[in-house]
């Protein structure tokens, strides 16, 4: 059985997360302590985070974003990337199944979108239009 071990996958210190968040604090001119306490972390930790030598969590992006005043969605998103490349990105067939989430995830967004089909609401429940024009039919 072959093991495949995290890897310290790089991603070019200028595109990474870490870099992102360094430059939107700056931006902000809020330094390191106050930014980290605003993540309930220590400036040691955003440090570390801001070089790429530390992975964020996800709940820590959250508070950074909102401290940040930046949109969460696109962080996320590359904190997620990030995290699939560390954690997969030694496997030989990282680059494949990277492809295969990726043409997934289009599939998803075009045929699963909330108002396709039963005009059921991003929470589950049918949009009162479609209960409305059911009452009409009857």
């Amino acid at each position: 059985m072959t093991r495949y071990t995290r890897t310290s996958y790089a991603v070019p210190a200028a595109d990474n997360l870490g870099a992102q968040l360094r430059r939107l604090r700056e931006q902000t001119g809020s330094p390191q302590w106050k930014a980290g306490a605003a993540a309930d972390m220590d400036s040691a930790l955003l440090s570390r985070i801001e070089t790429g030598k530390h992975p964020v969590r996800a709940d820590q992006l959250v508070k950074l974003a909102a401290f940040l005043r930046v949109s969460l969605e696109p962080l996320e998103t590359q904190r997620l990337a990030e995290e699939m490349a560390r954690l997969y990105g030694s496997h030989p067939g990282f680059a494949a199944a990277a492809a295969i989430v990726r043409e997934n995830a289009g599939e998803y967004r075009v045929n699963k979108s909330p108002d396709a089909g039963s005009k059921r609401s991003a929470t589950g429940s049918k949009s009162a239009s479609s209960v409305s024009n059911r009452k009409k039919s009857r």
